[in-house]
């Protein structure tokens, strides 16, 4: 039972270690984000500390790693309240008292450390060790100190708990409403059962259990994580898949090598927890050896997002890979599971092979080399016992070997279909730019049509449409749309002029894209599109600037209507070729019709000047030959024009030619030709 206990301690050291770099890797910037990372820091060291505290072979080691643990329990509280007054932006009605905030949070944290853990005198008072089935587990000491923590945990957590419902009791966002009660459920759960087990158990029921509480801390944080995951509450950076020349790996392909690497690290922090402290008498290395694992795999994870660099990137791997196989190979030598250790340089260099770096290939092949030959001068030979645990860590090493190898093959395969997909683009830009060249304003809604509609295939978007910002840049009209369910050219919202919201105007007017990957994942100030789309009945948005003229003029909007649709990011900036063509069409297209309205329409009344009126009453008549029927011309002349000019000058003479061309347009609508000549 106790051996069970520590490793599931380690285990839950390993999860929060896991979420906490995840939420570092979606964006190390922002606040939340850090909160969460702190608040899975706390819940890592205090895990760590009770499985080594729990799987202790003497009293005074079990204390002092319980005195470290109360890095974890003593401040965590904190945390949690400090990471809902960011989540349900509390703080923004404490505009005056911000500077209180922290403070009020940490100064009790502070005691705690300094008294349970840091000054030893009234630690060894307040933290009693008792040796039990289930491991080493504190009594209770009932004095001032140990009330005081009681009150602090219960007034937090309290405090927390009542933020967050008066969250959901103002908030009209269901999003929000469903964060909070994930949240509420979970965090109240695991208050009662750490309640019970740490204290109202050994009170009323007289049964010292052992302390669970990072266990069932787990639980709000596995929630937040899923709010995370699922409805996107620690904003993301967008990370992008395309691969740069002379790079095997793309950067989302490099990210997800680093990531598959780390949770190798961990899984190998967990093995040497097993064989290396529980059931071993080397627990000075042990321990150290197993948190570094875990250390190493969080580091693993965040190197792509600390480092922009890939040749950095490729160096930083290659350092860790360095120190960690010749300290797993002098670890293990001499050991039981020396035998089953020989596999760890094939398995770095299989992971070197990706980066097409000759001289971290070279260098690890090398280290490998002189590993195996040290280990052949130090143990020239030795007998090995061979156990079921020997069994199990070769079919580990088989397990990763396995999905080292799947992962490396998906990795290339990744690659050609990016090589096949980046072809095709080519392809497709080189078609569309061909067309636009010999387009015309007859044929430029066809060509518009299928811009969109290749476009929206090639990302496998549901709808694609071209929106032409208004002369106040508040709204937009929709001049062309495909969608995958109506035909082309009928479309029933063509032509439709629709409100564009102020967050969304602001991102294209900086020329940035504006992505919104999924309705319940929008930020606050994107409200005004999650009413719009969800009124459209669309799950998610990209919206292409079109800009023309050192200003954007409009947009290429893409929608897709499935909740688990996946954008490729990198398409987007891909996608910016099309719309500097289609601007550029524009442009043309409005420097055609100024040409031709200047050549045949009069700059004054806008109406057809006399080549335009003779060309189409020559096609008037050809007509009323072939049909038979008859045809009418008629001519007005306007007496005494001259001296409106003379009398009240030629601006006032223009505002009466421009008056009677609308009053005659709109009196007689049945008339097919029309015509302005002008004498001065």
């Amino acid at each position: 039972m106790q051996n069970l206990i520590s490793l599931t301690f380690y285990i839950a050291f390993v999860i929060y270690a896991m979420f906490g770099a995840y939420g570092l890797t979606l964006n190390k910037d922002e606040r939340l984000n850090r909160l969460f990372a702190l608040l899975c820091l706390c819940g890592a060291i205090w895990s760590f500390a009770f499985a080594v505290s729990n799987s202790a072979e003497t009293v005074a080691e079990a204390l002092l790693w319980r005195r470290i643990s109360v890095l974890g329990w003593g401040v965590v509280y904190s945390v949690v309240l400090h990471f809902v007054i960011a989540l349900t932006r509390t703080d923004r009605n404490w505009a005056g008292k911000k500077s209180l905030i922290l403070p009020a949070l940490y100064i009790p944290a502070v005691v705690n450390v300094i008294i349970f853990g840091l000054y030893s005198h009234t630690a060894s008072v307040q933290i009693r060790m008792t040796h039990a089935v289930a491991g080493w587990i504190a009594t209770p000491v009932g004095n001032f100190w140990e009330l005081l923590f009681y009150c602090y945990y219960l007034s937090f957590s309290l405090t927390a708990f009542y933020l967050v419902v008066r969250w959901l009791r103002r908030t009209e966002n269901p999003i929000d409403k469903k964060k909070g009660m994930v949240l509420i459920i979970s965090a109240g759960a695991a208050l009662l059962l750490g309640t019970f087990t740490d204290v109202l158990a050994y009170q009323f029921l007289n049964q010292q259990l052992p302390s669970l509480g990072p266990l069932f801390a787990l639980l709000p944080a596995s929630a937040a994580y899923f709010i995370i995951h699922q409805f996107g509450s620690i904003r993301t950076d967008a990370r992008n898949s395309e691969c740069s020349e002379g790079v095997i790996l793309s950067e989302d392909s490099r990210t997800k090598l680093f990531r598959y690497v780390g949770i190798i690290l961990a899984a190998s922090g967990l093995v040497n927890f097993h064989v290396g402290v529980i059931h071993s008498n080397a627990r000075e290395t042990g321990i150290p050896f197993s948190f570094a694992l875990v250390l190493m795999s969080v580091l693993m994870m965040l190197i792509p997002y600390l480092v922009q660099s890939v040749k950095k990137q490729q160096r930083l791997l290659a350092l860790l890979l360095f120190l960690i196989m010749p300290v797993v190979m002098l670890v293990y030598f001499d050991g039981p599971y020396s035998n089953t250790i020989w596999p760890v340089p094939i398995f770095v260099i299989m992971i070197t092979v990706i980066f097409n770096d000759r001289h971290v290939f070279f260098l690890v092949s090398a280290l490998s080399f002189l590993m195996g030959f040290l280990l052949w001068i130090r143990i020239p030979r030795f007998n090995v016992m061979i156990g079921s645990e020997t069994y199990v860590l070769r079919l580990m090493f088989y397990v990763i070997g396995i999905c080292l190898t799947a992962m490396i093959t998906n990795i290339y395969f990744s690659r050609l279909v990016e090589n096949r997909r980046q072809r095709y683009f080519q392809q497709m830009i080189a078609e569309i730019s061909t067309d636009f060249v010999t387009m015309n304003r007859f044929d430029f809604d066809d060509k518009v049509e299928n811009l969109l509609r290749r476009s929206g295939e090639f990302i496998k978007a549901d709808r694609a449409a071209v929106g032409m910002f208004s002369e106040n840049f508040e709204t937009a009209c929709f001049t062309h749309e495909w969608s995958e369910t109506k035909e082309s050219g009928d479309q029933e919202n063509e032509k439709n002029r629709q409100p564009v919201p102020q967050w969304s105007r602001k991102q294209l007017f900086d020329n940035n894209i504006v992505y919104l990957p999924a309705i319940d994942q929008l930020p606050p100030e994107a409200e005004d599109e999650r009413r719009i789309l969800e009124s459209q009945g669309f799950q998610s948005m990209v919206l292409i600037p079109i800009r023309s003229k050192d200003c954007v003029i409009g947009f290429i909007e893409f929608n897709r209507t499935g909740k688990d649709a996946f954008w490729r990011t990198e398409d987007f900036e891909m996608l910016r070729v099309l719309s500097n063509i289609l601007a550029d069409a524009i442009a043309k297209i409005d420097s055609e019709k100024e040409m031709n309205d200047l050549a045949y329409y009069d700059t004054l009344t806008n109406l057809p000047n006399r080549v335009l009126f003779n060309n189409r009453l020559e096609q008037a008549i050809d007509m009323a030959k072939r049909s038979g029927n008859g045809l009418g011309v008629i001519f007005l002349d306007l007496d005494g024009f001259k001296e409106v000019n003379d009398t009240m000058g030629h601006d006032w003479g223009d505002y009466l030619l421009n008056s009677i061309g609308k009053r005659l347009s709109a009196l007689y609508p049945e008339i097919r030709y029309r015509g302005a000549f002008r004498r001065r």
